[in-house]
């Protein structure tokens, strides 16, 4: 038996070697499981980027396909496009600043035999004499490329190739053609290729069908067809313009892979983001992740991989060595871990907002997109319609009240009267309507709306407006609230269709911290006021599918077919206009509801009647007196048509009148006769040098010339408070003889009396 002090010294050691062994276990546990949770961390963001660079590919390849579903409705809203207005239409894009990485913006027609030949004498005599149709041969059915902008070097390399003879192109040019979507080509390499550089090629495709034909059937689809809206990809230049290095410089060491066909073989390699040969997929020092990109039925394969992420254990291997030596830094380790986690959390949370933001974004360039293209149809149709309302008026005007031809102008005038409000839900969609403002109780303006609300409901279609109290102030414009409550009704009774339901509307006053945030449209509006006025339409027709809730407010979208119209637009529009805002709820096979926000003022005493709305009719315009006079007009307008159609009216005013084409040619004119002119009538959208910078020239020869400015954009557009000397008067086109005759009196009577 050893001595006391022997034993004590023992039982002290042993002590000791207990508390070492448990923080040996305790450095261990926290070792293994750091290393582990290292391992699942890294993994994770692996995924995240990967995922994140997927979407981004996703998102852009939507936004292209926009593009070109736009221009297939600049097609169909016209009958023949021109070279020229392709060629503006595609620059308007501006795709290399938003969207780079096009190959280039085409359309491709469809040809049967019978018309080969005088297709391409027809582009032949555009100016291009070498022209033809390739590769030669008969075939049941031709394509030719006529548009492809930007006409380059390259882009002229496939000018009039026929895409349908080739199999890959066929197959997806078929799919768009039959189901009407946007459809991606298979791996090819296009003509536009040269000996340096070859990339591997894609193509995107957008069916043109004939305005006004039935689509509901696949024969139907292919009756109906006109040819192809297309852009070809060379993949390198359109990944490199889709990611920008971006996503690589964020997630360093990450490679990117894109297969047409799961063998996953060099044949059919699309994108390599590395110049390196490739790697072996079971290689043990990589981590890769293998995942689909479904692009309307067409499937790529992206094949993402990085390195496994061993660097940095051995930092985790020093830490846990001391803590087997001091116990403290065991402390230290575990909460400097647990930091780091929480700061590389912080870090993924971060990145899910920039990819909510970059989503945002890209929705905000398509809407920009999409003002551009309505109001330049908006231009179109006012110049168009113009012509054809006042060329209308004049033969009125010269047949007797009893010629038997007089009803059927009056009824062709009634009919253009209506077309031309379309240009003017063009401009409410983009929210540039000149209305007034007034304050209105918003419950008064629904019970105005009721009966017309209650005639138009569909037989099974039980119609209820629910009792409130709260009858909430809104300064608005009186009619195009009435406007959102009937296209929001009528979407509502559409969204039922033939089924018993019912339609629920309702109103009342909701705090600016009770506004819905999530689906809410515009998506960049936040609420300025303290309190809003809600008006709610709900039904229990099918309901909305979560994707369609970005397109729901587009021009001529629909969930039922396709070119219904600009009612939800319009709605949009309108509420834009009015500072408000949107928000949509909806479940599939439960119903929607749409609750449209407008900024409440103080109460008022202002009263609505009770005014049905009623059909376009044609006003009866008064009566014009036609004197004659000694003033001259210059008269400036680059359509053939509107021009020959005012200069007749001018004429039967009494008018001396000088015409010109152009803003060139204005000035050129105007400085030969300059002491002669009374007064200059100007387009304010031309060619060469726009209505503005007309009047500018004109007045540097001669500062008191009067000038009105004529268009169909919003007055506010011409009658810039911000310019230095504005014109005299704002003529909206189109335009009638009494109008032209106000405008004219205005700035001549305004002459005389300074």
């Amino acid at each position: 038996m050893g001595k006391p002090g022997q034993r004590f010294s023992f039982r002290r050691n042993l002590s000791a070697f207990v508390l070492s062994a448990m923080s040996l276990l305790a450095t261990a546990w926290v070792s293994v499981y750091t290393f582990k949770d290292a391992q699942t961390d890294a993994r994770d963001k692996f995924e995240f980027s990967s995922d994140e660079i997927k979407l981004r590919i996703d998102t852009r390849m939507q936004a292209h396909a926009q593009i070109l579903r736009s221009g297939a409705a600049l097609f169909q809203a016209s009958d023949e496009v021109t070279r020229r207005e392709w060629r503006i239409y595609t620059m308007h894009q501006k795709v290399e600043q938003y969207l780079p990485g096009i190959q280039g913006i085409g359309f491709a027609r469809l040809i049967h035999p019978d018309e080969l030949e005088a297709h391409i004498q027809k582009v032949r005599a555009e100016g291009f004499p070498d022209y033809t149709v390739t590769p030669e041969g008969s075939r049941p059915i031709y394509t030719a490329i006529e548009f492809l902008e930007p006409f380059n070097m390259r882009n002229r390399r496939a000018f009039g190739y026929d895409m349908y003879s080739e199999p890959v192109r066929r197959k997806a040019m078929a799919q768009a053609r039959d189901y009407d979507v946007a459809a991606l080509s298979g791996r090819v390499t296009l003509l536009q290729e040269t000996h340096t550089d070859i990339q591997a090629g894609t193509l995107m495709y957008v069916p043109v069908y004939k305005e006004g034909a039935k689509l509901d059937t696949v024969a139907h689809r292919r009756a109906a067809l006109r040819g192809w809206v297309y852009s070809p990809y060379r993949m390198k230049d359109l990944m490199n313009g889709i990611l920008r290095k971006r996503e690589m410089d964020i997630h360093p060491g990450i490679r990117l892979e894109i297969f047409d066909a799961s063998n996953l073989r060099k044949e059919s390699l699309m994108y390599d983001s590395s110049t390196a040969t490739s790697a072996a997929i079971d290689d043990s020092s990589m981590q890769t992740l293998l995942c689909r990109l479904n692009f309307n039925g067409h499937i790529w394969f992206l094949r993402f991989s990085s390195p496994c992420p061993h660097e940095g254990y051995s930092t985790v291997l020093s830490v846990a060595l001391s803590g087997m030596l001091i116990s403290v830094l065991l402390f230290g380790m575990v909460h400097s871990l647990l930091i780091t986690r929480q700061k590389a959390r912080q870090l993924a949370d971060q990145l899910k907002v920039d990819a909510k933001l970059e989503k945002i974004n890209l929705q905000l360039q398509k809407n920009e997109s999409l003002h551009r293209m309505a109001g330049a149809i908006a231009h179109h149709f006012n110049n168009k319609l113009g012509a054809v309302l006042g060329n209308l008026e004049l033969a009125i005007d010269d047949i007797p009240v009893d010629a038997p031809p007089r009803p059927r102008l009056e009824s062709a005038m009634v009919a253009a009267t209506s077309a031309a409000e379309i240009s003017g839900q063009m401009l409410t969609y983009l929210g540039q309507t000149a209305r007034s403002h007034t304050p209105h109780k918003l419950g008064d303006i629904v019970h105005a709306s009721w009966p017309l609300l209650q005639t138009i409901a569909p037989k099974g279609v039980e119609l209820i407006l629910t009792p409130t109290s709260s009858n909430p102030t809104v300064c608005a414009d009186m009619n195009q609230i009435q406007q959102i409550l009937t296209n929001l009704t009528t979407n509502a009774f559409e969204a039922v269709g033939t089924h018993q339901g019912r339609v629920t509307i309702s109103i009342r006053e909701v705090a600016a911290v009770d506004v819905p945030a999530e689906n809410r449209f515009p998506i960049d509006w936040k609420p300025t006021a303290s309190s809003y006025a809600l008006l709610e339409v709900a039904d229990t027709g099918g309901g909305i599918s979560k994707a369609d809730f970005p397109i729901l407010f587009d021009p001529f979208y629909s969930s039922r077919f396709t070119g219904r119209g600009l009612g939800l637009a319009a709605v949009l529009g309108i509420v834009r206009a009015h500072d408000g805002a949107v928000a949509v709820e909806s479940v599939l096979c439960v119903g929607s509801v749409f609750r449209v926000l407008l900024p409440t003022v103080e109460h008022t005493s202002h009263s609505v009647s009770a005014t049905a709305l009623s059909p376009t009719a044609l006003p009866e315009p008064p009566a014009v007196t036609e004197l004659q006079t000694t003033k001259t007009v210059l008269f400036v307008e680059d359509e053939q048509v509107v021009r020959e159609m005012a200069e007749t009216m001018l004429h039967r005013l009494g008018y001396r009148v000088f015409s010109a084409s152009d803003g060139e040619a204005a000035v050129e004119i105007f400085k030969q006769h300059t002491a002669e002119m009374d007064v200059v009538l100007c387009d304010l959208s031309m060619p060469k040098i726009n209505g503005i910078d007309t009047m500018t020239a004109i007045r540097r020869i001669r500062p008191d010339i009067p000038v009105i400015l004529a268009s169909g954009h919003v007055e506010s557009h011409a009658m810039d408070a911000t310019q230095e000397h504005p014109p005299e008067a704002f003529l909206h086109k189109p335009y009638r003889k009494t109008d032209l005759k106000a405008a004219l009196d205005q700035v001549l009577q305004k002459g005389k009396s300074a």
